[in-house]
């Protein structure tokens, strides 16, 4: 299973004001959806995934993100107006 990497997300943007168990969620969820966490921290995850709605959500959204990604991927890709277009807005943000 190949690893995904969240785009453009830098441990520091973390927002430290949060509750560390959110925190933890946010620097970890691409780690807990790929499965390659320890039995103890997947289960510490999950168990505040299901109590904390804000981190539901997100969790929700990066599923789901990835599953379009895989759709997406299966369909050969987006079309090549669309790639350029994303290129050049990362480009502009370097």
């Amino acid at each position: 299973m190949p690893r995904h990497t969240p785009p453009m997300l830098e441990l520091a943007e973390v927002p430290n004001d949060l509750p560390a168990e959110c925190q933890e969620v946010i620097r970890n969820l691409w780690d807990y959806l790929d499965g390659r966490l320890s039995p103890d921290t997947t289960a510490r995850l999950r168990a505040h995934i299901a109590a904390c709605g804000p981190c539901f959500a997100y969790q929700q959204f990066q599923s789901r993100f990835l599953e379009l990604l895989t759709t997406l991927r299966a369909r050969g890709g987006v079309p090549e107006h669309v790639r350029e277009s994303v290129l050049a807005r990362l480009d502009e943000e370097r």
